[in-house]
């Protein structure tokens, strides 16, 4: 019934605003008199989300207890498997020297992983989230299914660089170009991950 409702309220709507070209196209399907729809991106504020100044980022990783001398990589946002945090579980599992940041709250909680190298932070206000972002050397995110993330575009303005799925790097093609991406399906799925994640640490 809730779908049935989201249908009705898109036909009655005046106006109808997405947040990523995937989201307007599947309702463009279900909806196709939705001709005054538009995509309008979320917005970031790039007075709390900016890059670090070059010599910010070794007291920065200390004050969250990592080291700066050893990769980072961040995850923000559910954990939940449509978001793909089995995958991130696998390359945490399968690559012991790097560190590894969860942000974030879910079903799935990678503090019971019991690794050593997995730090979760949780209930993070923007100023927090910000910080991890600059002591990131990249921001993984292997969702099977979702519009465009906002946490990417805060990624962005940090200056982290970002692996995900094909499928998000769809939804906003004018940003597809700046996004690293993997497959998320098939059997070699982690392996394919952590090739690509190796090769852009490596650079």
């Amino acid at each position: 019934w809730q779908y049935l409702f989201a249908k009705w309220t898109l036909k009655s709507a005046r106006y109808v605003v997405f947040v990523s070209e995937s989201v307007q196209a599947h309702f463009l399907k279900q909806v196709p008199k939705l001709s005054h729809s538009r995509v309008l991106m979320n917005g970031v504020d790039d007075g709390v989300f900016y890059p670090p100044q070059p010599d910010m980022r070794q007291n920065l990783c200390a004050e969250i207890g990592l080291s700066h001398e050893k990769p980072i990589c961040l995850f923000v946002g559910r954990f939940v498997r449509h978001k793909g945090i089995h995958i991130l579980k696998a390359l945490a599992e399968k690559n012991p020297g790097i560190q590894w940041i969860f942000a974030g709250w879910g079903a799935e909680d990678p503090e019971n992983w019991k690794l050593n190298n997995v730090k979760v932070f949780r209930k993070q206000s923007a100023s927090q989230l910000r910080v991890l972002y600059q002591c990131a050397d990249l921001l993984l995110l292997p969702s099977i299914a979702e519009g465009f993330p906002v946490v990417v575009q805060e990624a962005f303005s940090c200056g982290t660089p970002v692996l995900t799925s094909h499928a998000v790097a769809l939804c906003d093609r004018k940003v597809t170009p700046y996004l690293f991406t993997a497959s998320v399906e098939g059997p070699d799925v982690v392996s394919q991950w952590s090739l690509k994640m190796g090769e852009i640490l490596a650079n």
